[in-house]
């Protein structure tokens, strides 16, 4: 069986003076670093529940009135080992703003807006509120769509089809994930929250923020996801290699060398791994061995030596592919 247990925190389960820290403490590592300043110190209540869901994460949060600050340049590394995140925010409860550089969006109960951790950002509530937060690694977003970054901002409202229906497909997620905190499905939960990233992503509406000079990524982190983003739209090519990825985007080895270094992976690591992610995955969705051959997996994502790609995998995982299967 798949465990995701929801981790939780109850602000009322520390004395009143500690309970502003406590909550700030626990925001930075699950979304990035940040300060909360409630509107009532005194009556100020907040509760997070948390739990990983393949290579995402969701966050539920409920709070009474209060401004939470994020300065940081990096993303907290829960659920995001490489601290580079996106967050897409739905407004479960009450209304909300949520503001990043050079744009602010006024969330209404069941409107979307997505912003990216690695960047300067707040929200407020004047009311009391409940959110519902599904925490995106860059990679994991670049998997699912062409240009992540163009989703940073938009305010994709409730009223339209698209967007209630992923609204309510991740609602049903939080309230299964609740009532059943372990089963086989779980893994299916991680493909159909990325669905709704894809779906919304698709969705032809929203004002779009002006993003002008203040949404420009520091060449590092644009170096880096735009490596991201070319490796997990090849992953299938054998010939995909840490040359190959530098002539694509444009730079020299040592300058991609630098900006995964500095995250604390090689990027000929990150391929190996993003490979074996996506391999997991596909294993993971097939139940049984008629459905697709572990080989044929190895070979759909760019693994032309199945020795290799076993001996790997075993590594990354602590099993055999085959094992992994049956779990």
């Amino acid at each position: 069986m798949v465990q995701s247990s929801f981790y939780e925190f109850d602000t009322q389960s520390v004395p009143l003076p500690q309970r502003q820290s406590r909550w700030s403490q626990l925001g930075s590592d699950t979304l990035s670093d940040l300060i909360v300043t409630p509107r009532d110190q005194r009556s100020f209540h907040a509760r997070m529940r948390r739990v990983e869901i393949g290579d995402m994460g969701m966050v539920l949060i409920d709070s009474t009135p209060a401004l939470a600050t994020s300065a940081s340049g990096r993303a907290g590394a829960w659920a995001a080992p490489d601290r580079d995140a996106f967050v897409m925010t739905i407004a479960d409860r009450g209304h909300s703003r949520i503001a990043q550089s050079n744009w602010h969006v006024d969330l209404a109960e069941g409107d979307i807006v997505f912003r990216d951790l690695t960047r300067p950002w707040s929200s407020r509530s004047d009311e009391d509120m409940g959110l519902i937060l599904v925490k995106i690694p860059y990679s994991c977003a670049a998997r699912k769509m062409d240009n992540p970054e163009a989703l940073i901002g938009r305010h994709l409202t409730g009223g339209k089809a698209a967007v209630g229906l992923a609204v309510s497909v991740v609602r049903a997620c939080r309230n299964a994930l609740l009532s059943e905190p372990d089963g086989d499905w779980h893994r299916g939960a991680a493909d159909l929250l990325g669905d709704m990233v894809s779906l919304v992503c698709n969705v032809g509406q929203g004002a779009m923020p002006d993003q002008g000079e203040a949404l420009l990524n520091p060449a590092r982190r644009s170096i880096r996801r735009d490596a991201i983003t070319f490796v997990m739209r090849n992953l299938a090519d054998p010939d995909l290699s840490v040359h190959a990825v530098a002539d694509r985007i444009g730079v020299s080895m040592r300058q991609l060398q630098r900006a995964f270094l500095l995250e604390g992976i090689s990027p000929r690591q990150f391929i190996v791994n993003a490979r074996l992610d996506e391999a997991a995955r596909k294993i993971a969705l097939s139940s049984d061995r008629e459905s697709a051959r572990i080989i044929d997996i190895a070979l759909d994502v760019g693994f032309n030596d199945v020795s290799h790609f076993s001996r790997t995998f075993r590594r990354r995982f602590g099993c055999s592919p085959s094992q992994f299967r049956g779990q």
